[in-house]
């Protein structure tokens, strides 16, 4: 129930609508993803309201920066929308 897209610049993740992007950068990827609240972390590089929720940015560098705690707010993002 979950569609995956790709286009030149990003990796889409749909159930309904967009719920998860990553986009590939030089040195680092770019996570997009939709909260209830804003999330406070050093990663988070911009959180904007929208429609009744925040779309969260988040950019990792390595693969130790990965926490279990960014899979729940990716499950979150896809239970909202």
């Amino acid at each position: 129930d979950v569609l995956v897209g790709t286009t030149p610049n990003c990796i889409t993740f749909v159930h309904r609508q967009t719920f998860f992007v990553i986009r590939p950068m030089q040195k680092q990827l770019d996570l997009k993803f939709y909260s209830v609240k804003p999330i406070e972390l050093p990663q988070v590089v911009k959180t904007i309201a929208v429609a009744g929720r925040y779309q969260t940015n988040i950019r990792l560098s390595n693969i130790n920066e990965l926490r279990p705690q960014l899979f729940g707010w990716i499950r979150e993002s896809y239970d909202l929308l």
